[in-house]
């Protein structure tokens, strides 16, 4: 009966034993609920480092094309001739290519569908307004190509009456030395008459100077236009050529009727002509001007977008370090967690060996073997009556 009792009875080994397992479990499932977080947590981690490093790369190839982009539209400005636009335009086509593909990237790196719809819509101004550009610089330079064919135009006709007024002073100047061939052979009142007469030819001589020295004037205030700021420059020029050409005409009316005259009256009319006609330089510098300020208004317009897909790059390289931030703090957290677990099983280990070394192995173990043995020894020493007060349903009881 007392056999099959102590059979039954957990042993205090037994207890031991389930003491150091329950130890060795504790540890066991705080280590593997540890290590299981942390690995999962660094996956999700790594993931996320290896998008957002494609994000930093592709926002950077972005905005490395924006830069790219504006410099060679602000460089458009600098052409001098139609034909060099055209590997302009390729160079400016491969830069939208590249950010057609990074814009791609970027609505594919987590931006919203709003931002996303709104990448592509700028992109989509980008290639319009760059086509602009370019049509604006080809209209503009075409106008320059005009206006310096009617300055070549405008040239040659003051070479004309340049050529003109070289006539009219070698006539008066032969007519004045056959005067004064004759002089001593004529009487008095022939002498009166030689004498208004080369007083006439002088005044033709001061006419035909104002004339030329006004014509200089006025092709080089024409030339001059090509720089006028403004509508207003341009009527303030427009009014000063019109009194320099009227003061040309006023002075040709002085000159004696001739040929070369009507050449003259003639040539000023086309020179007038070139300056204020429906094609002439006036509105060729008008039109200038305007396709001037065009192309200045659709470069400028080139910065809101380009602005806009900057914006919206830094918007997604600042998300992807705002997930990295929050990973890292994911990250943070877990680790305190897992030191908190760790530091909790810890607590609860050492607890449980001082409660096993007191109840078990103070109490059950020493105090009762120590009973034990002071009883077996008063018995040994002679004292059979002596009571054993150890007492349990283990091996020791």
């Amino acid at each position: 009966m007392v056999k099959n009792r102590l059979l039954l009875a957990p042993r205090i080994v037994t207890r031991l034993r389930i003491v150091f397992l329950t130890i060795i479990l504790v540890l066991v499932a705080a280590m593997i609920i540890g290590v299981s977080q942390i690995r999962k947590l660094n996956r999700s981690v790594d993931q996320l480092t290896v998008s957002s490093i494609s994000i930093f790369i592709q926002t950077e190839e972005t905005e490395r094309s924006l830069k790219n982009l504006i410099l060679l539209l602000q460089g458009v400005d600098g052409f001098d001739r139609v034909d060099e636009l055209s590997p302009f335009q390729d160079a400016v086509r491969e830069e939208l290519s590249i950010l057609h593909f990074g814009t791609e990237e970027l609505a594919a790196g987590g931006l919203a569908a709003d931002d996303a719809a709104l990448l592509v819509d700028n992109l989509q101004d980008l290639e319009i307004g760059a086509a602009k550009i370019f049509e604006a610089k080809e209209a503009m330079l075409n106008e320059e190509i005009r206006l310096s064919q009617r300055f070549k135009k405008l040239n040659a006709s003051r070479d004309t009456l340049h050529d003109i007024f070289e006539r009219l002073s070698y006539a008066t100047s032969a007519a004045n030395n056959r005067d004064f061939e004759r002089e001593s052979h004529l009487s008095e009142g022939y002498l009166e008459q030689i004498e208004q007469r080369y007083y006439q030819n002088l005044v033709w001589a001061n006419a035909i100077t104002e004339m030329s020295l006004q014509i200089e004037t006025i092709v080089d205030a024409a030339v001059g236009l090509r720089n006028a700021k403004g509508i207003e420059a341009l009527n303030l020029a427009e009014d000063s050529l019109r009194y320099k050409l009227r003061s040309v005409v006023a002075l040709a009316v002085q000159l004696q009727t001739s040929e070369d005259r009507t050449d003259l009256a003639a040539e000023v009319i086309n020179m007038r002509e070139l300056l204020f006609g429906m094609g002439g330089i006036l509105n060729a510098v008008v039109r200038l001007q305007l396709s001037r300020s065009t192309l200045d208004r659709f470069l400028s317009d080139q910065l809101k977008p380009i602005e806009s897909i900057s914006s919206l790059s830094r918007q997604l390289t600042e998300g992807a370090r705002f997930q990295i931030d929050a990973a890292r703090q994911d990250l943070k957290n877990v680790t305190q967690r897992m030191l908190i677990t760790l530091a909790t099983a810890a607590a609860f280990l050492i607890c449980t060996v001082v409660a096993t070394s007191y109840f078990i192995v103070e109490k059950q173990i020493n105090n009762r073997m120590a009973d034990l043995t002071t009883a077996v020894l008063a018995i040994a020493g002679g004292q059979i009556d002596h009571d054993v007060n150890v007492t349990g349903s283990d091996e020791l009881g």
